[in-house]
């Protein structure tokens, strides 16, 4: 035995926990209106009554809202505007500047 010598102890730690300083990552909101039909909105995202409370998405991160007025289930799209034939292409333009409001 050489000098003096200490026995190894083992002893359980606690798991380590590891905290995550990186905020959560969402993903950017897409709005694509398709021709002759709703508006596709995909991504983080919510969607409010005219009151401020929110629709119950179920944990979607897509949802078509109607464009053609004639959904059952408004302002989700419920595909009638394929019934109706409503008609509504859609090209991308530039907005003219908004008004200064006085």
């Amino acid at each position: 035995m050489l000098g003096n010598t200490v026995p190894l102890v083992l002893v359980d730690l606690p798991p380590r926990i590891e905290f995550d300083s990186a905020p959560e990552e969402q993903m950017p909101t897409k709005i694509v209106p398709a021709h002759n039909g709703p508006l596709r909105i995909e991504g983080d995202f919510e969607i409010l009554d005219p009151q401020g409370k929110p629709f119950g998405l179920g944990g979607r991160t897509s949802i078509s809202l109607c464009r053609c007025g004639h959904s059952a289930i408004k302002p989700f799209c419920d595909g009638t505007h394929k019934k109706i034939n409503f008609d509504s292409p859609i090209e991308a333009r530039d907005l003219p500047p908004p008004t200064p409001k006085i």
